[in-house]
């Protein structure tokens, strides 16, 4: 909900990046997604930064959520700004100048928020990045998605900068990946929580949503 901020949490090559291409891409769209994402933004602007990726790889996302926003992305409520080659510090002043200066924002996606600090076990840098969430969606009354790293054992998101966010956030979204299919599960909803929904990825290279068979998950 606005004036809050959730966090999106898996392993690995889990495909948290392309739960993030059905969330924007449902933020963009007139009409509902699958019958499971659905549109509450009132043509308020929509901010998408990238921390981890080349350039290349997220021009590929853009063209996901392009497809599955009905070729609504190159509208003028979308941007998208890739961060990979600035500094820590430098990331987070950008994304804190747009989320100030651009007007009517509704939604943001930080995908990589762990290369905002240093340090992932430095609490201070931790409490540092929290703090901004908490103000940024407060005084701007916008919602903010966050996308962290677990450790390999697939239970904790990394580093003291994991803990601290998932203790802060209003959800928290566990996806796990097994054989071909990929599960989104709410681990910390502070409102109703939702049933597991499963997607996988199709020969074009779209998620789509699907239901699990024996053979394709356990």
């Amino acid at each position: 909900s606005k004036g809050d901020f959730s966090v999106i949490k898996g392993i690995a090559k889990s495909r948290k990046t392309f739960l993030i291409t059905m969330l924007l891409a449902a933020a963009l769209r007139k009409k509902d997604m699958y019958a499971k994402f659905r549109n509450e933004l009132r043509g308020e602007n929509v901010l998408y930064f990238d921390t981890e990726q080349s350039r290349i790889y997220v021009k590929k996302v853009l063209r996901r959520i392009d497809y599955l926003a009905d070729n609504e992305l190159y509208t003028n409520n979308f941007i998208s700004c890739s961060l990979r080659a600035i500094s820590p510090s430098l990331r987070l002043k950008v994304i804190e100048y747009a989320i100030y200066n651009i007007p009517n924002i509704g939604y943001v996606v930080i995908d990589g928020i762990r290369d905002l600090i240093m340090d992932i076990n430095s609490q201070e840098e931790a409490t540092n990045i929290s703090t901004k969430l908490l103000k940024w969606t407060c005084e701007k009354n916008i919602h903010i998605t966050t996308v962290l790293h677990e450790n390999k054992d697939g239970v904790y998101a990394r580093g003291s900068i994991g803990s601290e966010l998932v203790n802060k956030a209003e959800t928290v979204l566990k996806i796990v990946k097994k054989k071909e299919l990929s599960v989104i599960s709410s681990e910390i909803v502070r409102g109703m929580p939702f049933e597991d929904i499963y997607f996988s990825i199709n020969y074009d290279g779209i998620p789509e949503l699907t239901k699990p068979s024996e053979s394709e998950y356990f």
